[in-house]
């Protein structure tokens, strides 16, 4: 991840949970120093090319001047700095707010929980 994303983390001791959370959509809210209008955003976001490929299972949507919503399956390192830089946003954070069904709701900044024998990824 990339080091400015701060937010839900996993942390498990079970060796198959990780490709399973890779096959999960996560969420994220992005603080940007200026958003695009929504039109513009949707023309630069369909320009995106990640290793000279179109961007594929991805969302990006404008919430307000200062914060996109942004849902993608597996982000790579360095992936909102990527397209960040081809969207012509300056990103300042970036923070996870939900992986598969699992959402941030109701934790504080270093608050931690076990998962529930309900809950699912």
């Amino acid at each position: 991840m990339d080091e400015r994303c701060h937010g839900l983390l996993v942390l498990t001791q079970d060796k198959k949970l990780p490709r399973h959370l890779a096959e999960c959509e996560m969420e994220f809210l992005l603080q940007v120093e200026r958003a695009p209008a929504a039109d513009e955003l949707k023309a630069r976001v369909a320009a995106i090319r990640l290793d000279g490929k179109p961007l594929r299972q991805c969302k990006i949507s404008r919430q307000s001047d200062h914060q996109l919503r942004c849902a993608v399956y597996a982000p790579r390192d360095g992936f909102f700095a990527e397209i960040s830089r081809q969207l012509g946003i300056s990103l300042q954070s970036a923070r996870c707010i939900r992986i598969g069904r699992l959402a941030l709701a109701g934790l504080q900044p270093g608050q931690w929980r076990y998962l529930q024998p309900f809950e699912r990824f």
